[in-house]
């Protein structure tokens, strides 16, 4: 009987990393929309970059192309996002717009 290789941790990694800035592990809520009037969509962010972000949500595939990521209650912060990847139940989304959220903090 023959298994399957597997891959020490100790061994050399399985991908090259290509994000252009690091991410920061972050689990906060955040909101999606999608500009057609409807009602915002709750997700999480799971991870944050000053290039974009990870979210989670219930059927991702159904977020469009691009949409505004909503990342405090009150809506007064914002960032317009493109989506770059996408999974049953997760989004990776780059940043369309330059401006920086400075004010926030994104572990509290």
């Amino acid at each position: 009987m023959t298994f399957p290789r597997v891959q020490s941790r100790f061994a050399e990694p399985r991908f090259i990393e290509q994000r252009q800035s690091p991410r920061q592990k972050v689990q906060c809520p955040a909101w999606i929309d999608i500009g057609d009037g409807s009602p915002v969509r709750p997700c999480t962010l799971w991870d944050v970059s000053e290039a974009g972000t990870r979210l989670s949500l219930p059927s991702a595939a159904a977020v469009p192309r691009e949409f505004t990521l909503v990342l405090t209650a009150d809506g007064t912060l914002r960032r317009r996002c493109r989506v770059i990847w996408c999974s049953d139940d997760q989004i990776g989304a780059r940043y369309l717009n330059n401006n920086t959220a400075q004010d926030w903090n994104w572990t509290s």
